[in-house]
């Protein structure tokens, strides 16, 4: 509902009116703009002024939202996004934007799904919230689900990069490798300068055994993002199926001086000290890579690389779950 004036005030403050809106009208560009700190308190301006329709208030809560969670104060963020929805429940944004954070920062995905779904209901077609919800899907487990949310993105949108390179994802949990690849493929003439879609690529050609084309692909990645931890573990993947340890070392080492936890750079690493003879580095290595994920020994055995061995088998078609995007 609108806020009820009494007309006699109105025309008492006639003047102070005309200032009101001058402010109120440089405060909603404020509030809407990318400077989190301004938007927050021209937001918060608005909202307390008494000026504004129902309506508007649920925008300036969800902007306000924005720009709290843009400062990582998660907690308020989802508080400013109900108040958004208990004001305006038909308003799909805020359903969605409440959906990222009980997704990506809650760790709540069946959650985050619920969100999107209304987000959905209230804006058929609504190709932001139906690529999240595939992503959320494919958290999941649930490839061809999420897979049926991308497709519609894609005939709503067929310029949406974002929906190729997810879809190559869970086309990629499938173990389908060459549609994965024509997906990425496609995403890469979209834009070219995603380091993540060069690396998406390189390890799928990785499975496929392609190892030349996967190395000029994580290579490329690399070029672009030089800290790109998950295109250089790819890269001492590809030294260790060509048998050579040393360049696969120097590979995964560059990852663990930013992150000595990772457990792929240490499980690779142990491998590569396996293959040079080293049995106490290697069985160092590879009982912290477990430590810290349990299942990495899986993720080398499906990429032909066992750890059993001291240098890897014939390339076998293999899976790796991606990182999430």
């Amino acid at each position: 509902m609108k806020r009820i004036i009494l007309t006699a005030i109105v025309a008492a403050m006639a003047t102070v009116g005309v200032a009101h809106a001058q402010t109120d009208s440089e405060n909603r560009l404020r509030c809407n703009g990318e400077d989190p700190d301004l938007s927050i308190g021209a937001c918060t301006a608005l909202i307390q002024s008494g000026h504004e329709a129902n309506n508007q208030l649920a925008v300036e809560f969800n902007d306000r939202g924005n720009a709290y969670y843009k400062k990582k104060d998660y907690d308020r963020a989802l508080a400013d996004f109900n108040q958004a929805i208990q004001i305006d429940p038909n308003y799909p944004t805020p359903y969605y934007n409440r959906g990222i954070v009980y997704g990506d920062q809650k760790n709540d995905t069946k959650r985050a799904i619920q969100d999107y779904d209304q987000a959905i209901r209230l804006k058929p077609g609504y190709v932001a919230a139906l690529n999240n919800r595939g992503s959320a899907y494919d958290d999941l487990g649930q490839y061809d689900r999420a897979i049926q949310d991308y497709n519609e993105v894609l005939r709503a949108d067929p310029s949406y990069g974002m929906a190729y390179t997810n879809r190559g994802v869970a086309f990629r949990n499938l173990h389908q490798y060459e549609k994965a690849l024509t997906d990425y493929d496609q995403a890469l003439k979209l834009d070219a300068s995603k380091p993540n879609r060069w690396n998406n690529r390189c390890w799928t050609k990785l499975f496929l055994g392609r190892l030349p084309e996967a190395a000029s692909d994580c290579d490329q990645a690399v070029k672009l993002k030089p800290a790109y931890g998950d295109a250089l573990d790819g890269r001492g993947v590809i030294y260790l199926r060509m048998k050579q340890p040393d360049a696969a070392i120097a590979k995964f080492e560059a990852v663990l001086k930013r992150d000595n936890s990772d457990a792929t750079a240490l499980y690779g690493r142990g491998l590569a000290k396996g293959m040079k003879g080293d049995r106490a580095g290697a069985t160092a290595d590879l009982a912290a890579a477990k430590a810290q994920d349990a299942k990495v020994a899986v993720t080398f055995r499906d990429a032909g690389l066992a750890e059993t061995t001291t240098a890897p088998p014939k390339a076998a078609p293999a899976h790796k779950k991606p990182k999430a995007k």
